[in-house]
């Protein structure tokens, strides 16, 4: 099978970002591009040591849906352009800042309150 410039460039932007988020541990992260009738599926599997932070940042940070048995993410072509854009060091400077901004959900203890 013959795969298009288009569909290369898919693999190569969602094994860059997955390898990031594997911290840089290019082996933990397989991609395969499948014909599914007129369509393309991406297939990204991920070493199981790295998995739960992977899908984890995925969970938080995308609509992606996640393999409740842990197997490998089967994602639709405009789902892999859209992990293949993610900047995981972007996205998590960002969260940040946004929890730094919000109020703490924290109940105060029973001695911080004062009496009336």
């Amino acid at each position: 099978m013959n795969i298009s410039a288009a569909n290369r460039n898919v693999l190569t932007s969602m094994h860059r970002v997955l390898e990031q988020l594997c911290g840089g541990d290019w082996a933990a992260v397989r991609v395969a591009c499948v014909p599914n009738g007129i369509e393309y599926r991406f297939l990204a599997t991920v070493d199981e040591r790295r998995r739960p932070d992977v899908y984890g940042f995925l969970a938080e940070h995308t609509e992606m849906p996640i393999p409740i048995d842990g197997g490998p993410l089967n994602l639709s072509q405009d789902q892999a352009v859209e992990l293949g854009q993610i900047d995981p060091a972007k996205t998590r400077e960002a969260a940040a800042g946004s929890r730094a901004k919000q109020p703490s959900k924290r109940r105060p203890a029973q001695s911080e309150i004062a009496p009336h």
